[in-house]
């Protein structure tokens, strides 16, 4: 063996040269060296690759969801939710966007479909359905409007009231005339008067105007505009202004 830094031979078994003092690694030291080196290169390549591995799966998997699955189940979703009613000859029906037959042409009319309910008229009278046709409320009405807040106007004996997507009356038909419920509240007329009725049916803005006279919208972001109508009047209806879900009135005469 021969020292690393004096280059001199050394004996076999020495651990520091004789000659300069310096320290010598032996024969076991090399043999233990030779065996964790390679154990030692081989775990790093090992954790590299998986390390690398992880890093393109992850990227391969946001790709994927961003833009295969995503896409292809909302246009799925689309074509399978939108029914639109299909009037042959004197029956109708509905048909998807390609107009392929959904629901069978049984029907004497139909309405669209509002929050995955449809009004159809059978024999005479008024029902509801769901988009497999399956009828959902089978009480018959004079007529069904849309749903909307889950509650439709419905005409009983020529007053109007509204009902829940189960066919319950959960608000009593004692109505002149009524509206489509938006953002919480639905008009009335009542005694010849408009009034603003809320989902339970409590009458939140009584009487705000004459209904012979004035015309009163469904609520848009908080406020309802009010129209001047005169009965029997070529005079195009003229706007008067607005009014807040208090009932306060945003005009003068």
């Amino acid at each position: 063996m021969f020292c690393p830094n004096c280059g001199k031979e050394v004996p076999g078994e020495s651990k520091t040269c004789p000659y300069c003092g310096a320290e010598l690694i032996t024969e076991k030291k090399r043999s233990k060296l030779k065996i964790i080196l390679p154990i030692v290169i081989v775990l790093f390549l090992l954790f590299a690759s998986f390390a690398v591995y992880q890093v393109i799966k992850t990227h391969t998997g946001t790709n994927q969801k961003q833009e295969v699955p995503a896409s292809n189940s909302t246009n799925n979703k689309q074509k399978t939710l939108m029914l639109i009613p299909y009037r042959k000859g004197n029956k109708w029906e509905y048909r998807d966007r390609d107009k392929k037959i959904v629901i069978k042409p049984i029907y004497e009319d139909a309405k669209p479909f509002s929050e995955g309910l449809a009004s159809v008229r059978l024999n005479g009278k008024w029902r509801c359905i769901d988009k497999k046709g399956k009828m959902i409320i089978q009480t018959v009405y004079d007529d069904i409007r849309p749903f909307y807040d889950e509650l439709a106007a419905v005409t009983v004996d020529d007053k109007w009231g509204y009902i829940d997507t189960k066919g319950n009356i959960v608000i009593k038909p004692i109505y002149e005339l009524t509206e489509d419920f938006s953002e919480g509240f639905a008009w009335v007329k009542i005694n010849g008067k408009f009034g603003f009725i809320n989902t339970k049916g409590k009458m939140v803005i009584p009487s705000i105007c004459d209904s012979a006279k004035y015309y009163v919208n469904i609520f848009q972001n908080g406020l309802a505009s009010v129209y001047y109508n005169p009965p029997m009047s070529t005079i195009q209806a003229t706007f008067c202004g607005y009014i807040d879900k208090n009932g306060t009135q945003y005009w003068e005469n």
